[in-house]
């Protein structure tokens, strides 16, 4: 556990919580208080704190900041309950996910300057991920798929472009005193309207039965307001399945051996979409 350059005099790490990025976050006291402090580069950290506040603004639940010092942000805590944890704990309430799109609409309206778009090489390089990692691990041959992913590309490129949080699953969603919140947020770009929706009700950490996911997916088109195609949230969600099991891949070879038991999931959710966009050629190779 990291001790020195520790910067807050007053405050003693309790435990450092798991995740699979790069920065490294510790539950730490401060007196009677418990704060969340993140540990990353500085860029990221003027990153972090651009977009949080812009989100703030916009009156999207996002984690307080209480201090900031050099290359660490001390943070409200929004304790242990995921979305993850709350499915798992209490089964897939259709009125938690329900306040989740509805925060994600607030996201998806939210006027944030600077963004990355997340266009057509973007939105490749998924797949390029899934080459690297997934491909390898399992042993198929995927030359043939080039054509076939510019064509998913294409569909998912097409929606409207808005503001994407471009990792929103449920172990980034908490909730605290009834209210959703969003974390892992400083990566956001401009990108298509589907990804974040396909993102989450796709999301292989919860498997949610296809049934409840239309029904959910008719929710928010009915709350989105804006042409919606069931083809281009297919094709989006197969390009973030895609990213998610190299990423899942990835970091069990690193030694974060969480994510090794949501490869099976990612993929037989994989093959399903597939498989609904008339791709059984690919599904059957996974």
């Amino acid at each position: 556990m990291m001790t020195s350059a520790w910067p807050f005099d007053n405050c003693d790490i309790v435990e450092e919580l798991s995740g699979g990025s790069n920065r490294r976050f510790f539950r730490t006291r401060c007196g009677k208080d418990v704060f969340v402090v993140m540990q990353a580069q500085v860029k990221e950290i003027e990153r972090y704190i651009k977009v949080r506040d812009k989100l703030s603004i916009s009156g999207i639940g996002v984690p307080s900041i209480v201090d900031v010092k050099d290359k660490f942000v001390l943070l409200e805590d929004l304790g242990d309950l995921s979305l993850y944890k709350y499915v798992k704990t209490y089964g897939p309430s259709v009125d938690i996910y329900k306040k989740v799109m509805s925060e994600l609409i607030k996201l998806q309206k939210s006027n944030i300057d600077g963004l990355p778009v997340f266009g057509r090489e973007k939105l490749f390089g998924e797949f390029l991920h899934f080459k690297r990692f997934y491909v390898p691990y399992v042993g198929i041959d995927v030359k043939s798929w080039d054509e076939k992913v510019y064509f998913l590309v294409e569909k998912c490129h097409n929606a409207a472009y808005v503001p994407m949080h471009r990792d929103l699953q449920s172990t980034n969603i908490f909730i605290k005193n009834g209210k959703i919140y969003f974390v892992d947020f400083q990566d956001m770009h401009m990108g298509p309207l589907y990804f974040d929706i396909a993102s989450l009700l796709f999301d292989p950490y919860i498997m949610l039965k296809t049934d409840l996911i239309w029904q959910l997916v008719e929710y928010y088109k009915g709350i989105v307001k804006i042409e919606f195609e069931r083809e281009g949230l297919l094709s989006c969600g197969v390009l973030r399945l895609m990213q998610a099991l190299g990423a899942f891949v990835k970091l069990s070879m690193e030694g974060k051996v969480f994510f090794e038991r949501f490869i099976k999931a990612g993929r037989l959710r994989l093959m399903e979409l597939l498989r609904d966009m008339e791709l059984s050629d690919m599904a059957d190779l996974l």
